[in-house]
This record gives structure tokens, sequence and C-alpha cells, in this order.
């Protein structure tokens, strides 16, 4: 089954700073790879996923940044946003199994 998901911003930071890779976030990145996971995004998300990775108290490397983008350009898909006034439900159980 594949799922549909908007990532949290913190969700990529913990997984670029993990060292370890059975770590959920971890597993979320390698899950978009897979094609498990489709990544939804638009420019607004992507400017905000692009200036907190860039934050010097990280020090993500450029590659490193450039890499989980791109993959999220890739495998994603580009929305345009609108109101629905459906309730959405956080995707952390999937990988706490």
């Amino acid at each position: 089954m594949r799922y549909y998901a908007v990532f949290d911003t913190n969700v990529l930071v913990s997984s670029l700073l993990t060292k370890q890779t059975d770590t959920a976030t971890a597993r979320v990145v390698d899950a978009i790879s897979a094609g498990d996971i489709i990544p939804l995004y638009n420019q607004e998300v992507l400017d905000e996923y692009y200036d907190v990775l860039h934050r010097a108290k990280f020090s993500f490397s450029e590659e490193r940044i450039r890499n989980i983008l791109l993959m999220i350009r890739q495998f994603g898909l580009a929305v345009n946003p609108s109101p629905t006034g459906e309730i959405l439900v956080w995707m952390i159980w999937f990988f706490t199994k």
C-alpha cells in the first residue's frame, strides 16, 4: 500500500542527524525511495525545507541537502493545496510497528 504525506521539516532534520538506519525518521526517508510513501510538496514546502536544512546549527553538507530535496521532487507529487475541511492523521504509527 502506498501512502501520501507532507513531511514535517523536523522529520527530514532528524533523518539527516541520525547515524542509525532503524530509527523512525530514517525509515521514513527509506520508504520514500522505495516508493512506499509519496511525498506531497509545493514550492512553499520546498522553500521551508531548504531554509531549515541550511541553518548553520545543523552543518549539513550541500550535497546531503541537495540529495534529500531531489529525492522528494523525484519520488514526490507536486500539489496545489486548497482547504478541504478534512482532518488529517499523523502517520508515525506506520513506522513504530
